[in-house]
């Protein structure tokens, strides 16, 4: 062999085996197709975890408001004393004892309503706070002026308003016959007590 010849043998390009090839068209769909799967199941994930945090954040803002508003040092006691309108009075003890009557029924029940009141969140408890509040000093604001009895409806209506969206909120995400019990009886008391306060409201303005 001369110099020629042994010079174009190490030039020439090995032959590549077809059969070696590890990552063929086919592959690489597949795995492409596992990896968008896998994507879309951390997205779907987090969706679930983030719903399922906030029904309870919703589960655990109703149980709050409505043991401040079932309280007996409350502002449906403390301040329904002051009431110049009989009227306001009465329909606010129906009220109270309402919300008295649903907070000692689902305070048996909290599993099934997933609150452990011992590990609510600390913004939900944050948020109520607040929201209470609110409420009591607009009370007294109106009581120092003369008002309490225009404030004090408008306020409570609010109060009703907002524990009726919770609780038909929790009503669509529970499976709890119990839950579902207790909550229903007390929408039908709140639906008919949201349109006299209403009513009382609208006549005081």
């Amino acid at each position: 062999m001369d110099n020629a010849d042994y010079l174009d043998q190490i030039a020439a390009k090995p032959t590549v085996n077809s059969n070696n090839k590890l990552l063929s068209p086919g592959i690489i769909k597949l795995i492409a197709g596992a990896i968008i799967a896998l994507i879309l199941i951390i997205i779907l994930g987090a969706v679930i975890n983030s719903n399922n945090d906030k029904a309870t954040a919703v589960n655990e803002s109703f149980y709050l408001r409505l043991q401040s508003l079932a309280a007996d040092n409350g502002p449906l006691v403390t301040y329904a004393r002051d009431l110049k309108s009989s009227d306001l009075r009465a329909l606010t003890g129906s009220l109270k004892g309402s919300l008295t009557v649903t907070y000692q029924n689902i305070s048996t029940i909290l599993s099934d309503l997933k609150v452990d009141p011992a590990t609510i969140s600390e913004q939900v408890v944050l948020d109520e706070t607040d929201n209470f509040a609110s409420y009591t000093t607009g009370l007294q604001n109106a009581k120092l002026n003369g008002l309490l009895d225009r404030t004090f409806a408008s306020s409570t209506t609010l109060q009703i308003f907002y524990l009726i969206s919770m609780q038909s909120e929790i009503l669509e995400k529970t499976s709890s016959d119990s839950v579902k019990s207790i909550l229903n009886q007390s929408l039908s008391d709140l639906e008919i007590l949201y349109a006299r306060f209403t009513d009382f409201s609208n006549s005081s303005n």
